[in-house]
């Protein structure tokens, strides 16, 4: 998940550069990063690739970027008739049984949560207990209660609502494409954001982070439009 989110930013923000040692380095690094990704096999950071490429063509519709999409699903239904077995090897990966039983304690414990204490899953076809239902959305709920919930739905939300109103910059169209690929990714993992510092940071707390920037910004620009507009009054 962590290497899914680098390798968005990295493509995301690299989309201007003309230098050509610059640009092969970043080819390559991209390369080693999608390559990785590739093995490791992880459907729920694949899925979530595509996400965020639809989002990021859709918010700046170009006629290389419909190719490329077109060209990508294509791939994808050649991958999927001529290599099934690498599609579907490890099956969901427990995923359902997960949320079903996680879900249970999200409805037992929904006013207020479990907060900070520990709780676990177990699955009896593996043999093994869980601390969390890797759905960081239903992890929220099952500590928090439904309110921690809607307020983090509502965090999350303003941050993809500024990353489109700024898609037209750089930043901004790498922060939606983030936020679509964390959104996406975290419905099959992720953990607490309040744990210390791990891997899931990158694709919770960076864009939450990024979308701050942006207000910033924002808050920036609109006071220099209103000094401006006095200084003229």
């Amino acid at each position: 998940h962590a290497v899914g989110a680098l390798l968005v930013l990295g493509i995301l923000l690299s989309l201007n550069v003309r230098a050509g040692w610059s640009r092969l380095l970043i080819i390559l690094a991209v390369a080693a990063m999608g390559f990785f990704v590739l093995m490791s096999q992880t459907r729920g950071v694949w899925i979530a690739l595509v996400a965020a490429f639809i989002v990021v063509v859709l918010a700046r519709p170009s006629r290389l970027g419909i190719v490329a999409l077109a060209l990508g699903a294509l791939s994808i239904i050649l991958v999927a008739l001529l290599f099934p077995d690498f599609l579907a090897q490890r099956g969901l990966s427990y995923r359902p049984e997960l949320f079903r039983k996680g879900l249970a304690i999200f409805l037992e414990n929904w006013k207020f949560g479990v907060g900070l204490s520990e709780y676990g899953i177990i699955v009896e076809s593996l043999g093994r207990t869980f601390k969390h239902p890797h759905n960081l959305y239903l992890d929220t709920g099952i500590r928090w209660g439904v309110i921690g919930l809607v307020l983090f739905v509502m965090l999350w939300g303003s941050v993809g609502w500024r990353a489109w109103r700024n898609r037209g910059s750089d930043i901004g169209i790498a922060l939606l494409g983030l936020w679509a690929f964390s959104s996406v990714s975290l419905l099959t993992d992720g953990i607490g954001l309040w744990f210390k510092p791990n891997a899931d940071w990158l694709v919770t707390w960076l864009p939450i982070a990024i979308g701050l920037i942006l207000a910033v910004r924002e808050s920036s620009s609109a006071t220099m439009t209103t000094d401006d507009a006095a200084v003229k009054s």
